[in-house]
């Protein structure tokens, strides 16, 4: 017997942080889930899009953590909660976009790590400076292209 349980996080009143809290929670159950389930349902269309959030999340938390740049790491955020606006607004379901972020989060697992590299020096070749302008100019374009 399968039981589930929605939560809309578009609709609850916290912040930025809590709703990231709360859908990386949706990702573990995911993983949970995914791990007794042949294999996970998500939308193909969904996945350039998460992936695109997890990686202005990630950059937003490099931004935070490594540069000690609040600013920046809250225009990533920004434009990551926006997108995620943008898919709910366009009809898809939380739990279509967390299945979407398990693959995306899966795919970042295959990342290269150097031999001498530092997980600062990992973070910063991939969550800082170009990567992360390119991530905001593929939010910018989903969200505009919809219009």
């Amino acid at each position: 017997m399968k039981v589930g349980l929605s939560i809309s996080f578009h609709s609850l009143q916290f912040p930025r942080s809590g709703r990231l809290i709360l859908v990386l929670g949706g990702l573990l159950a995911s993983f949970v889930s995914a791990a007794t389930e042949p294999k996970l349902p998500y939308d193909e269309r969904l996945l350039p899009i998460a992936t695109t959030f997890l990686d202005l999340q990630l950059c937003s938390n490099f931004a935070v953590e490594f540069e000690e740049n609040e600013k920046l790491g809250g225009r990533y955020s920004s434009a990551a909660w926006a997108l995620y606006d943008y898919t709910i607004e366009r009809g898809w379901s939380e739990d279509l976009f967390s299945s979407a972020m398990v693959v995306a989060h899966e795919a970042k697992s295959l990342l290269e790590v150097a031999k001498s590299e530092t997980r600062e020096s990992f973070n910063r070749r991939n969550y800082s400076g170009k990567p992360c302008d390119q991530a905001m100019e593929r939010a910018e374009n989903y969200i505009e292209n919809s219009r």
